[in-house]
């Protein structure tokens, strides 16, 4: 067995994998007559299709090659690691004398990462000058460990002191991490306050190394700093009634009280 290309290269669990294999008649004098070649999978994790069936070759010349191509199954359940197909040979030299061999291709399995990533939390107003903590969180749902879970957040007037890194993070596990953002006024458009739409975007890698990302987005208001704060007691419907009352019966009181007082001085007289 010279070669075996699979594709896709690198195949993840629950894909259907294409097997090219490459065999090669290594002697420089004898042909390979009657061939046969039975594929078996060797674990309970690949479904070879057309497993058991026999590939006839009636005639393979000195240093020929022939191509050999199988399909197999990896059941989604399967944990990232080896396999093996096995190819059992039998053929014949010129002179008619029988020659067996097991030959195994050992393959690659991967488990693709399962993350669930929490929105920012972000307040829904926001005002210039105000310098904020935004955390995130990342859950990890898959069967494998990912490296280097990170976030960048962006958008017009939010200012963050770094990205956001959370680190590498085992299967079943959830982290969180966050940074100061400080608030500025908007630059885009002429508005210098209101709505502003933003995204964070998460970075993580997978045991092959290659690099995922995933986006999400969200809003907030950005308000002036001297925004007025909401009065909040407010005068109630009829208390103006009540309070003018009030000060006509003290009126009222107060003439009575220096009518008495003219009075009593008149007598005294």
């Amino acid at each position: 067995m010279e070669s075996c290309r699979l594709t896709p290269e690198n195949p993840k669990a629950g894909e259907e994998v294409t097997a090219e294999i490459t065999l090669v008649n290594t002697s420089r004098k004898e042909s390979v007559k009657n061939m046969t070649i039975t594929m078996s999978a060797a674990s309970e994790y690949l479904s070879l299709d057309g497993i058991g069936d026999t590939v006839y070759i009636e005639k393979l010349s000195p240093q020929k090659t022939c191509v050999l191509t199988c399909q197999y199954q990896i059941h989604a359940a399967a944990p990232q690691g080896r396999y093996e197909l096995e190819l059992s040979m039998e053929y014949a030299d010129a002179k008619g004398n029988v020659y067996t061999a097991v030959r195994k291709v050992r393959l690659s399995s991967y488990q693709s990462p399962r993350m669930l990533f929490d929105p920012p939390a972000i307040p829904s107003e926001l005002a210039v000058a105000d310098v904020v903590e935004v955390s995130v969180q990342a859950m990890n749902l898959g069967k494998t460990k990912v490296y280097n879970v990170r976030a960048v957040l962006e958008a017009d007037g939010l200012t963050p002191e770094g990205t956001i890194f959370i680190g590498d993070m085992e299967p079943g596990t959830k982290a969180a991490a966050g940074t100061q953002v400080s608030v500025s006024g908007l630059t885009e458009g002429d508005r210098t306050y209101g709505k502003t739409a933003g995204t964070v975007t998460f970075y993580y890698e997978d045991e092959a190394g290659q690099e995922q990302t995933e986006r999400l987005e969200f809003e907030t208001a950005i308000q002036s700093p001297f925004t007025p704060a909401v009065q909040k007691n407010e005068d109630q419907p009829g208390q103006w009634w009540l309070i003018m009352a009030g000060i006509g019966g003290f009126l009222l009181f107060f003439g009575a009280f220096l009518i008495g007082q003219r009075m009593g001085q008149r007598k005294t007289v």
